[in-house]
């Protein structure tokens, strides 16, 4: 789950409903795209114009790269498999 406003990106527990990790990722999040590594989440950030480089067990901001106007989707080759 992405809160445009206040900037973090949730994991939900889906069978408690309940927020179980959460990441910063500034500049309005948006779309994501989980890594086949499963530790690194790519996320637009619309408002900043950037993708953001989310290290999920370390819970850190790795890089942000600069986009086009309001970036919205973002999809890679090595995405984990689709559940």
């Amino acid at each position: 789950m992405r809160n445009r406003v206040a900037n973090p990106v949730s994991e939900i527990d889906l069978r408690t409903l309940s927020v179980v990790g959460q990441w910063d990722a500034p500049g309005g999040p948006d779309c994501m795209e989980l890594m086949a590594d499963g530790r690194t989440l790519l996320v637009t950030s619309r408002w900043a114009r950037k993708l953001s480089v989310i290290d999920l067990p370390d819970k850190r901001l790795v890089r942000q790269v600069p986009e086009g106007r309001s970036p919205h989707g973002v999809w890679a080759l090595g995405h984990a498999p689709r559940q």
